[in-house]
């Protein structure tokens, strides 16, 4: 069980490397929210993704953004993933909490595996990639957490008008 876990954490760290990529999201923490929408229910041509990535109380911001062909394969490749790991280890006899909640269905996940055959499926957040990276004595190349988000928006700046970008990064209010 634990080299298929182990297995399933690599593949979540690469998807929450995608989706901070492809959306130019805010590291992903404790609120965050994302809920895909299928093609055809608001856009005919696109999947699209709703999000809400910060991490504040005191303000919530939402933004809807078209969900890139990588990035709906990875999240449709790390969703399988989860559910044979999560099929196999019940099977074993395991018992599987699922520790996401409402609207976080659709971020990177994994199964951290407890005492007493418990275990638990839950978020893949900036911590648990750091952690991999760590795991694996890599250094962080990030200076920062966000710097991956600072990236996707210098990339943006280059092609879209200055609205269309705070628009993209959920920088609005």
């Amino acid at each position: 069980a634990q080299a298929r876990i182990e297995y399933l954490r690599l593949l979540a760290a690469h998807t929450y490397l995608a989706f901070e990529l492809a959306t130019g999201a805010r590291p992903i923490a404790e609120r965050a929210l994302a809920t895909r929408v299928g093609k055809g229910v608001q856009s005919p041509q696109h999947a699209l993704l709703l999000i809400r990535d910060k991490d504040s109380q005191a303000y919530r911001e939402a933004r809807l953004l078209p969900v890139a062909n990588a990035l709906g394969k990875a999240l449709d490749q790390l969703n399988a993933a989860v559910n044979d790991c999560t099929a196999t280890l019940k099977t074993a006899g395991w018992r599987i909490t699922d520790a996401r909640g409402p609207g976080r269905e659709d971020l990177p996940a994994w199964i951290e595996l407890e005492r007493g055959q418990q275990a638990v499926m839950q978020v893949f957040t900036n911590a648990d990639f750091a952690q991999v990276l760590a795991d694996y004595n890599i250094d962080d190349p990030r200076p920062s957490p966000n710097a991956t988000r600072h990236t996707v928006c210098t990339a943006l700046d280059r092609v879209l008008n200055e609205a269309s970008v705070h628009a993209v990064m959920g920088h609005t209010g």
